[in-house]
C-alpha cells in the first residue's frame, strides 16, 4: 500500500481503472500498488510516495475486460512470478498456461505497457519478460481472476524425484533444495491436498500421489509463485484389486454428522451434509476406520474391503457431553376422508416420542370436527415421534393409523391423509 496524502493538487486528477469505467480516487491513502492509475499535471512533476514497499507476495482481484496493473513489488518481477486463479477458487494457472489454452484462455495475449504519456508497448504474457516498478500494463480478462505475485527469494529446487512412473495412493520422493519452502503443489492445474503432502524438509519432500491422479505436471509453488515443473508419469492404477468403501456418521440420535474426519488406512474423507463419506480405488484388505468430530469422542472400526466390491459402514459416536433438550414445536394437520360413501372425521390424536413414552399427547374431537391443525409444543430436536390418527364416522365405527415422523427442525409442520382413500 501506498501513502499520497502528503501532496497537494491531486485530490480530483488521480484516477483508477474500474469495470465501469475510470472513477475519480479522492482518498489518497492505502492505495494500491499493484494497480496502474493515472495523475494529471499542468507541468513536469515527479510522484514520490512511502509505504509498505516490503511486501514480498500478495494478490490483485482482476475484472473482465480491461485491467490497468501496475508493479506491486519494490523490484522487477519476472511474468513467471505470477499465477492466476479464478474468484470461485479454481485450479492455478501460470501466466503462460493462461493464455495458451485455445479452448479456455484467461487472459488475452498480448498485454501493452505504458510506454510515454500515449504510446503502448506489446508485452508477451507467455514469454520471459519482467514488470518494472512505477509502469503500468493494460490486462484483458475474458473472466474474473486473482492474481497472486510472489517477489524473487531464493527458490527451492527439485533435482530428482523417485522413480519414473509411479500409481495412485503410493508415495513419490522429491530430492533438492530449500524444499521445506514450497507452498503446496499442483497435478495439471488442480491442487493437490494438504494431506497427500506427508513430510517436507529442506532437501526431502514426500507427497501421496491422489487417487484422481494421471500422467501430467507437477508443480510446486513457493508462495503462489509457480516454480519448475515436474512431468510425473502415472501408470493406471489396479483396479480388478480394488474395492469401495460407502459410509455414514451419525450422533446417539441418529442424525447425520457433517464435518467429521474418517481415516481409513493412509486415506482420508470429511463427511457431507448427509453424514456421509466416499472412499473409491482401496486396495483389497482389512483396515481399521477412526472417525473424529468435535464435541464427540473419536470412534474406532475394522472394515474388509474386497477386489470389485462396495463395502458399507455405519457409525455412532457418543457426545463428550451430551446437549440439553432443544425444545420444538410441531404441528399436525389431519385431514377426514370418504370411505364407501361414509364420511370419516377426525376422532383423537396421540403423539409419544419414541423410546420415552412419559413423553405423550393426547387430544380428543368432538365426532363432526374437519381437518385439524395441531400444535404440539413439547417436541424435542432430533427426537422420533409416533403420530397415531383415529378417525370415526357417523355410525360409531373407528379406523387407526399410526406413522413415525423424525422432529428436524422447529415449527416443523406435518401433515397427514387416510391410507385408505
Amino acid at each position: 500500500m501506498a501513502d499520497l496524502s502528503g501532496l497537494q493538487g491531486l485530490e480530483y486528477s488521480l484516477y483508477r481503472q474500474t469495470p465501469e469505467g475510470c472513477v475519480a480516487v479522492g482518498e489518497l491513502k492505502g492505495l494500491d500498488t499493484s494497480l496502474g492509475y493515472w495523475a494529471y499535471s499542468p507541468r513536469p512533476a515527479q510522484m514520490v510516495y512511502w509505504g509498505d514497499r516490503l511486501a514480498r507476495s500478495g494478490s490483485t482481484s482482476l475484472f473482465p475486460g480491461w485491467n490497468l496493473l501496475g508493479c506491486p513489488s519494490p523490484e522487477p518481477l519476472e511474468l513467471a512470478q505470477l499465477s492466476l486463479t479464478p474468484t470461485d477458487l479454481g485450479p492455478v494457472r501460470t501466466l503462460g498456461q493462461a493464455v495458451g489454452d485455445i479452448h479456455e484462455p484467461w487472459l488475452a495475449s498480448p498485454a501493452y505497457r505504458v510506454k510515454g504519456a500515449f504510446g503502448l508497448d506489446p508485452v508477451d504474457l507467455a514469454g520471459a519478460g519482467n514488470l518494472q516498478p512505477g509502469q503500468a500494463v493494460w490486462v484483458y480478462c475474458y473472466q474474473a481472476l486473482e492474481l497472486r505475485w510472489q517477489a524473487q527469494s531464493a527458490s527451492p529446487q527439485v533435482k530428482s524425484f523417485g522413480d519414473e512412473s509411479t500409481r495412485p495412493g503410493e508415495t513419490i520422493i522429491l530430492r533438492g533444495s530449500q524444499l521445506d519452502q514450497v507452498d503446496g503443489l499442483t497435478l495439471k492445474g488442480l491442487p493437490i491436498p494438504a494431506a497427500d503432502i506427508l513430510s517436507k524438509g529442506g532437501e526431502q519432500l514426500t507427497v501421496r500421489v491422489p487417487d484422481w491422479a494421471t500422467s501430467g505436471q507437477l508443480i510446486p509453488y513457493q508462495g503462489t509463485r509457480p516454480l519448475e515443473p515436474i512431468n510425473l508419469k502415472i501408470d493406471a492404477p489396479d483396479f480388478l484389486n480394488m474395492g469401495l468403501l460407502m459410509g455414514q456418521v451419525e450422533d446417539p440420535d441418529g442424525q447425520p454428522l457433517a464435518g467429521a474426519r474418517v481415516e481409513v488406512g493412509a486415506r482420508e474423507a470429511v463427511t457431507g451434509p448427509d453424514g456421509r463419506f466416499y472412499l473409491p480405488h482401496l486396495p483389497s484388505g482389512p483396515y481399521v476406520v477412526k472417525v473424529e468430530r468435535d464435541e464427540f469422542r473419536p470412534g474406532t472400526g475394522q472394515v474388509e474391503i474386497s477386489p470389485g466390491k462396495l463395502s458399507r459402514l455405519l457409525t455412532t459416536l457418543n457426545w463428550v457431553q451430551p446437549p440439553p433438550d432443544r425444545k420444538a414445536r410441531l404441528f399436525l394437520t389431519v385431514y377426514p376422508f370418504r370411505l364407501e360413501g361414509r364420511l370419516f372425521w377426525v376422532r383423537r390424536v396421540r403423539v409419544w416420542e419414541v423410546g420415552n413414552y412419559h413423553r405423550r399427547w393426547t387430544e380428543n374431537f368432538y365426532l363432526d370436527a374437519p381437518s385439524r391443525l395441531i400444535d404440539w409444543g413439547d417436541a424435542r430436536l432430533g427426537s422420533r415421534v409416533r403420530v397415531e390418527i383415529t378417525w370415526v364416522d357417523g355410525r360409531g365405527s373407528e379406523r387407526f393409523e399410526a406413522w413415525d415422523r423424525r422432529i428436524w427442525k422447529d415449527w416443523q409442520h406435518e401433515y397427514f391423509y387416510s391410507p385408505w382413500d
